[in-house]
């Protein structure tokens, strides 16, 4: 069985914390003067079996947005592998980065990084990371490294998020805080996240003696082209013209233009668009933006995955076309695929399961409220920081939930509390069995979650090692 552990260790996560229910009270911090007392006067809250079983669809619900753009991830890859053109496009990167591996591990590791350390949600560019992942199998390198060229620049921006806001833009607005308090610190992380990273990666690229073939585990690896096909001309450029405008609409939609750099142009934009009638008919509100159940923002305002699953949607339809697909190939690749990635949708939708176990049934709360400290102190606060991303694998949810008790007990030091706090955050997410990213891309290319700690480790303890001694000259010196 395919990602057996990864299935094991979240379906056991799972368990323990619907037991954990049954033997810790449920904790919440009153708003207001008494912001730092954790009330427990609701008791023990148990899950019952109905619950669990109603958790999963609530789960689901929760993250429908999310759940869609990953299907449609897969279903664009469904076609994107038996498109000639994107064949030939696989196939003339192979070649371009033969011998180079390393400097193309540092480059995409770079570019990924920067946008996430300047997004507000790091799955904008999981839809590339399949790409990425094929290049990188098919010049012979294992998993682990092809793991690190797709994933590895989403570590280290969310490591070193600067101008970014995923996550941290409840904190930033409850502690009165910009993105660029603290940017000393938040710059000097990602130098240090994208500097070891890629030293441990191509450190362990250089071990590796020999060519290995595991483009098996690659579930969207593509055919080689047939010598008949070879002498076909086909144009690859209608497709990569089509997938550079849907990267570009994927950079530009998820970047907070007008709170971390303001820039108004876009929301201008699309104030006009949605102010264009045809008669009495707004229609581009009508078309696009909606005006009821769903309304889509301007670029720097989305948040969920749902305007970037249309768009990548409607480029696996033109990129079918440009490909001379027939309408049923096209449905059938594309269904294909979608079956193809559900390994990868159902681990997210039991992680999100745990999530909302932990955040409906608030007894971690109770936990780490014996765990944070009373005074600001950097070494405990950590901890706490660290245990809070374990329980909770979305950020915003754990600050929603702790941000009256921090702002209260931290009023001094709210700037580096929040690194601090989103610190933790990124931390957990390379190495801990709860994060989203994380669980995905192991099951993505059936990775032992074993393997993958004894590869990170030695990046997971350096980039601490960088953390406290920056955080500790700032504090303390």
């Amino acid at each position: 069985m395919k990602n057996k552990d990864k299935v094991i260790i979240v379906l056991a996560m799972f368990i323990i914390f619907a037991i954990l229910s049954w033997i810790i009270p449920v904790g919440i911090y009153n708003v207001g003067e008494e912001a730092t007392v954790l009330s427990t006067e609701s008791g023990i809250m148990r899950i019952s079996i109905l619950e669990i079983l109603y958790l999963i669809p609530f789960a689901i619900n929760y993250v429908a947005n999310d759940l869609i753009y990953l299907f449609v991830i897969g279903g664009l890859y469904g076609v994107l592998s038996k498109a000639k053109a994107y064949r030939k496009l696989v196939s003339n990167t192979v070649r371009l980065i033969n011998g180079k591996e390393h400097y193309a591990m540092l480059i995409v590791t770079l570019l990924m990084g920067i946008y996430v350390s300047i997004s507000n949600n790091i799955m904008s560019l999981l839809w590339i990371v399949p790409f990425i992942i094929t290049v990188f199998l098919k010049r012979g390198k294992d998993r682990l490294t092809a793991l690190s060229a797709g994933f590895g620049g989403i570590f280290i921006g969310t490591i070193g998020l600067t101008f970014g806001t995923y996550g941290v833009d409840i904190m930033n607005s409850q502690f009165g805080l910009s993105v660029s308090d603290g940017m000393v610190y938040k710059v000097i992380l990602f130098i240090g996240a994208y500097a070891l990273f890629n030293l441990f990666a191509i450190l362990h690229m250089n071990k590796q003696e020999k060519i290995v073939n595991e483009v098996k585990h690659d579930m969207f690896a593509t055919t080689k082209l047939s010598e008949e096909e070879s002498k076909k001309k086909s144009l690859v450029w209608p497709t990569v013209v089509v997938l550079a405008f849907a990267f570009i609409f994927a950079i530009l939609g998820y970047i907070d233009w007008v709170g971390s750099f303001n820039v108004e142009i876009f929301d201008k934009f699309h104030t006009e668009l949605n102010s264009f009638y045809i008669g009495e008919l707004p229609i581009f509100k009508s078309l696009i933006s909606g005006e009821s159940m769903y309304q889509v923002a301007g670029f720097g305002t989305w948040v969920d995955m749902l305007p970037l699953a249309f768009i990548l949607l409607l480029a696996s339809f033109i990129i079918a076309l440009v490909n001379k697909m027939s309408f049923k190939e096209y449905l059938d690749n594309f269904s294909k695929g979608i079956l193809s990635f559900n390994r990868v949708v159902f681990i997210y939708v039991m992680l999100i399961s745990i999530l909302v176990v932990c955040g409906v049934f608030t007894w971690p709360l109770t936990i780490l409220d014996k765990l944070l400290p009373e005074s600001f102190n950097l070494f405990t606060l950590l901890i706490f920081a660290i245990l809070v991303a374990v329980f909770y694998c979305q950020q915003g949810i754990s600050t929603s939930l702790l941000v009256p008790v921090l702002a209260s007990r931290f009023a001094n030091n709210l700037a580096v509390t929040g690194i601090i706090m989103h610190f933790g955050f990124a931390l957990v997410q390379v190495v801990a069995p709860t994060s989203l990213m994380l669980m995905m891309a192991l099951t993505y290319l059936d990775v032992p979650y074993k393997s993958w700690l004894s590869y990170i480790w030695k990046f997971a303890l350096s980039i601490l090692g960088v953390f406290l001694l920056v955080m500790a000259i700032g504090c303390y010196m």
